[in-house]
């Protein structure tokens, strides 16, 4: 709750705050959440969390396969050029990151 009221700058505390994103463009996503773990097979994977420019909030995993591409590029704040398809049971997962 201190992020929230003191306004510590993160990227969710700036979605919350902000009333638009204007500068995101169309088809891009600006990364509010990056989150690793290691799953128990020992491969290492990410939860992420974007937005489009509508504010529309979206939680990506990044699999092992296109996790590395993902530490690199989606750093908390970044705009990021980004495939995203469903699974079966309708989570997001990063196709591509360009």
């Amino acid at each position: 709750m201190d992020e929230l009221i003191h306004k510590i700058p993160n990227g969710f505390v700036e979605y919350l705050y902000a009333s638009e994103y204007g500068d995101i463009p169309e088809g891009m996503y600006k990364v509010l959440a990056f989150q690793r773990y290691i799953t128990k097979a020992k491969k290492t994977m990410a939860y992420t969390t974007v937005c489009d420019s509508e504010k529309n909030l979206y939680p990506v995993m990044a699999f092992p396969t296109m996790f590395h591409k993902a530490y690199g590029k989606c750093k908390d704040g970044a705009v990021i050029d980004a495939v995203l398809k469903q699974t079966q049971e309708g989570s997001y997962f990063y196709d591509n990151i360009l």
